[in-house]
């Protein structure tokens, strides 16, 4: 395993990635950007075509376009210069929405829809082929070794690799009709999401780790942690879906917790001792490398009596509280900061975004608190229109403690009770803000 390590670090000197280490913190840069993104949405009234509307919103290679009414419209993404893809329907608010969780996945994924003699997108190291329910790439990841990949709308994505360019447009067939690449932990296969950060090609949250498959040569790929950077396992792509990760996992040290603000840079701050932390337990799901640290949180210190501070007769100037943040404001950027920390391809991931995005309504629309059994709190979301549809027990009851690790809207009152404390969130003083407030003291003004 020595030599595989030695190897991979040179082939990443080569192309100016100072080892592992330097690539994992490449990986936190790319990653940060992606999970704190936003979109900035425009519209325009379509008064020739009745009340029709078009909502446009930048990113990337191109942008995403709603078209329709408010209450019935479709979402695409348009490949400047490529083409467009139709990604789902509903109303404006649930695809914006839609959009969003989609980039901070690291989306969109999946390419445009074929259209007849349409050309592939090529650059000088990549080549992109548009396919019906998903896209082929083939690039270049090291000196010598290139990737052809199909990756799916989802995110989930099959590989080839290969010694010369050549040697991929025969494959494309065969890597069409691939499975996913998936990984082993404890019984249950997760599949990797594909990223565009080579030679990193996916990533997979296991908390409190993020895997990263990385692309080492020919014939060698190696699953990284981005924190125990010895926990490294290097294997050959045929017998990646031999290997299970649960013991390996076991194995590595837990990581030190990162707190993190979006736009930010993030600080790393060593995990409180049990008794230190805070009632809401700070989330596993966004690390950032050790080079990034803020200072040790210092020991608090005995009260002292306060002595009023001597005021000027006129004019003068005396002492102020630091600035809060207005409250709504606050509360959007909780709301977007959560959902940027929600672990993908675990269990209960994608019912926790559906879930999230739900509450992140039910706030708008100024409900009632909601209390009682997970299957209560599903049953009014439902009903109010905010759930497309009922989650099952396992993934739900997972879903809500994800949350509940995240966000102090979630709260368990015990182990068959929950509360989502939506009126909390408009008092300035409830326990729910200050909580919010704590968690989200120090970011961008």
């Amino acid at each position: 395993m020595s030599g595989h390590r030695e190897r991979f670090d040179e082939a990443l000197t080569q192309i100016g990635i100072q080892g592992v280490t330097g690539l994992v913190e490449r990986w936190a840069d790319f990653s940060r950007q992606f999970r704190t993104a936003t979109l900035d949405w425009d519209s325009q009234m379509l008064t020739y075509e009745g009340d029709l509307q078009t909502w446009t919103a930048k990113h990337g290679p191109g942008h995403f376009r709603i078209d329709g009414l408010p209450n019935d419209s479709r979402l695409y993404y348009v490949w400047q210069g490529w083409g467009e893809r139709a990604l789902g329907d509903g109303t404006a608010d649930v695809l914006m929405t839609m959009a969003r969780d989609l980039i901070r996945l690291g989306g969109p994924f999946g390419g445009p829809t074929p259209t007849v003699d349409m050309p592939p997108l090529s650059t000088e190291l990549r080549i992109r082929h548009a396919r019906k329910k998903s896209e082929v790439r083939l690039e270049r990841s090291l000196p010598g070794v290139f990737s052809l990949a199909r990756v799916d709308h989802d995110g989930k994505f099959a590989l080839r690799l290969l010694g010369r360019v050549n040697q991929g447009e025969p494959l494309i067939p065969e890597v069409l009709k691939a499975e996913p690449l998936t990984l082993a932990i404890a019984g249950t296969r997760i599949p990797w999401c594909f990223t565009d950060c080579f030679p990193i090609v996916g990533y997979i949250h296991a908390p409190p780790h993020e895997l990263l498959l990385c692309i080492c040569d020919v014939e060698t790929v190696g699953v990284l942690s981005d924190d125990a950077l010895a926990g490294t396992y290097f294997t050959s792509p045929t017998k990646l879906a031999e290997f299970d990760a649960v013991r390996w996992l076991d194995s590595l040290p837990r990581p030190r917790r990162f707190v993190s603000t979006p736009g930010a840079p993030a600080a790393n701050v060593p995990e409180a001792t049990p008794a230190a932390r805070a009632p809401e337990a700070t989330s596993d799901a966004v690390r950032r490398p050790a080079a990034v640290t803020a200072p040790e949180p210092h020991a608090e210190e005995p009260a002292q009596p306060r002595q009023a501070a001597p005021r000027r007769a006129t004019g003068g100037l005396e002492s102020r509280p630091k600035r809060e943040r207005p409250l709504a404001d606050l509360v959007r950027r909780h709301f977007a900061h959560v959902a940027a920390q929600i672990p993908a391809g675990v269990l209960g991931a994608a019912t926790a975004q559906e879930l999230w995005s739900a509450l992140e309504q039910g706030y708008r629309r100024d409900l009632a608190a909601i209390s009682g059994s997970r299957t209560d709190l599903f049953t009014a979301l439902f009903a109010a229109g905010l759930l497309k549809s009922m989650p099952g027990e396992h993934t739900g009851r997972t879903a809500l403690q994800i949350l509940a690790d995240l966000s102090p809207i979630v709260r368990k009152i015990h182990h068959r009770r929950w509360s989502l404390m939506f009126p909390e969130l408009r008092r300035e003083t409830s326990d729910v803000i200050r909580a919010i407030r704590a968690r989200e003291e120090g970011g961008s003004d």
